[in-house]
């Protein structure tokens, strides 16, 4: 999980709707000069960012939804990422928690 507020998830959509574009345009451009190989291994980098920011705005969704019901803590480590989750999960903003904190 690395999309931690309303920004973050509009910044991640445009740059997915824009790695989607170069995908599209790669392979539908003429090979020309480039090896196979490079085109492949660049059509595969596009597909993994894609797949990456699909899969993070999916959990941003869920968590908004409310559909996580529970965020697991197996140490200290995890908790800033626990945090931000349920946050998230409460439909509140940062500054909102921040004052409920207080």
């Amino acid at each position: 999980m690395r999309i931690e507020n309303e920004r973050e998830y509009r910044i991640s959509g445009a740059w997915l709707r824009r790695f989607e574009q170069s995908l599209e345009q790669l392979q539908r451009a003429p090979l020309g000069n480039e090896h196979p190989k490079l085109r492949q291994a660049r059509l595969e980098a596009l597909q993994s960012q894609i797949e990456d920011l699909r899969e993070q705005m999916a959990q941003y969704e869920a968590l908004r939804r409310r559909e996580v019901r529970s965020v697991q803590v197996s140490s200290l480590e995890d908790l800033p990422e626990a945090l931000i989750k349920a946050r998230i999960a409460a439909g509140l903003t940062q500054e909102q928690l921040a004052k409920r904190l207080k």
